[in-house]
C-alpha cells in the first residue's frame, strides 16, 4: 500500500471500563481559563440508533487528519487493503486504533462508515468491507476455538506501529478468531479544514479563524527553535464562525495534545504521542481538536449493542500557509 494522496487515521477506540463522561458544553463565545474534558457520551448519536441496546462498555476513539499530495494507491497484494485502485482526496485519517474494555465481557459487532470517503487499510480480517465501510462482527472476549496466534499484519501504515499500539491496559479480544487488543482502519476522504492560521512574526501573533459550524479546541501554532526554546500560541476553545487573535510565548518543550487531560489512560495517551509526536512537530505547525459533530460527519461509528460512554478525538494536524508565514525571520 502506497499512500501518495491523503489518508485519514480513523483510530483509538479505546473502550474502557470507567466512569461516563458528560458531553462537550455548548461553546461560548471566549474560552474559560480552565477548560474541562471535553468527551462526547453518544452525544451524537440519532434517535434511530438510540434505540439500538446498550452494552455495559465505554468506547474511546483518537485519530488525526492530515492532507498530502498526489493520489493513493491501494495495494491488492495487501490482505487488509482491499482490491488495488487509485483514489483522489484532500485528506486522510491515519494510523487509527480501537481499544476496548467491556466490564460484561459480552459480544458486540461495529460498522464503520466513511460518508466522504473511501476505506483504504483495516485490521484484523473483517467480516464484512464494501468501498467506505468496513464491519466486525461478532467481537469476542473469550478466545474461540482455532483461535489464531498474534502476529504483525501486512499493512505498511500499521506495522511500524503495531508493537506500541499493543502496549496497553485494554482488554485482549477475538475478530474473526485473531486475537488483538486493537481494531484498526484508515481512509482517505475529502475535508476542508475549518481553522485558517495568519502568523505576524513581527509582532509575534496568529489570527486563528474557525469557518465551520463548529467549535474547534485545543488549537496551538508552533514556530521553529532556539536556545530559549519553542514558539507556541494556543487557545482553548475557538466557537464556531469565531476569529481571534494570540500571541506566541516560549515553550522549553515541543507541545503536543495530552490525551489524559481529556479522559484517556495514560499508556493509551502515551501511544498516540509516540505514534505523533515526532511527525506532529517535524512536518506541521498548526493543530485542533475537532468536535464530536465533527468527528461524526468524518466517520460514523455503528455499535450493537452501543457503548454506555463514547469519546472521540480526532486532531487536525496542518500547516500554515507559506504566504501566510512571510519573509520575516523568527526574533531571537
Amino acid at each position: 500500500m502506497k499512500r501518495t494522496s491523503i489518508m485519514v487515521a480513523m483510530g483509538l477506540l479505546a473502550l474502557l471500563g470507567s466512569e461516563l463522561y458528560a458531553a462537550d458544553p455548548t461553546p461560548t463565545p471566549m474560552e474559560s481559563a480552565v477548560q474541562p474534558p471535553v468527551i462526547a457520551v453518544n452525544d451524537s448519536l440519532t434517535a434511530e440508533v438510540q434505540t439500538v441496546p446498550v452494552g455495559d462498555y465505554d468506547a474511546r476513539e483518537w485519530g488525526v487528519v492530515v492532507k498530502q499530495n498526489g493520489t493513493y494507491e491501494l495495494d491488492g497484494s495487501n490482505p487488509y487493503s482491499g482490491n488495488k485502485s487509485h483514489l483522489h482526496f484532500t485528506h486522510g485519517h491515519r494510523e487509527p486504533v480501537i481499544y476496548f474494555t467491556s466490564r460484561d465481557k459480552k459480544p458486540f459487532s461495529l460498522k464503520v462508515t466513511i460518508p466522504h470517503g473511501r476505506i483504504t487499510a483495516y485490521y484484523p480480517s473483517l467480516t464484512d468491507t464494501s468501498g467506505n465501510s468496513v464491519q466486525w462482527q461478532d467481537v469476542n472476549f473469550f478466545p474461540p476455538q482455532g483461535a489464531a496466534p498474534i502476529f504483525t499484519p501486512n499493512c505498511p501504515s500499521l506495522e511500524k506501529y503495531f508493537s506500541i499500539l499493543n502496549n496497553v491496559s485494554s482488554d485482549e479480544f477475538y475478530a474473526d478468531s485473531v486475537p488483538s487488543k486493537f481494531l484498526f482502519y484508515e481512509s482517505a476522504i475529502d475535508f476542508k479544514e475549518p481553522v485558517i492560521a495568519l502568523v505576524n512574526l513581527a509582532a509575534l501573533t496568529a489570527k486563528l479563524s474557525n469557518q465551520s459550524d463548529y467549535p474547534v479546541r485545543d488549537l496551538m501554532v508552533t514556530f521553529g527553535r532556539n536556545l530559549r526554546g519553542f514558539r507556541v500560541a494556543k487557545l482553548n476553545l475557538l466557537a464556531a464562525h469565531q476569529e481571534r487573535i494570540v500571541h506566541f510565548t516560549y515553550e522549553t518543550l515541543a507541545p503536543f495534545p495530552d490525551l489524559t487531560a481529556i479522559g484517556f489512560k495514560r499508556d493509551e495517551a502515551t501511544a498516540f504521542d509516540n505514534v505523533w509526536n515526532g511527525n506532529c512537530n517535524c512536518h506541521y505547525n498548526l493543530t485542533y481538536r475537532l468536535s464530536p459533530q465533527a468527528c461524526d460527519d468524518l466517520s460514523r461509528l455503528d455499535f450493537t449493542p452501543r457503548p454506555k460512554g463514547l469519546i472521540r478525538a480526532f486532531y487536525v494536524f496542518a500547516d500554515t500557509e507559506p504566504a501566510e508565514i512571510g519573509r520575516q525571520s523568527m526574533p531571537k
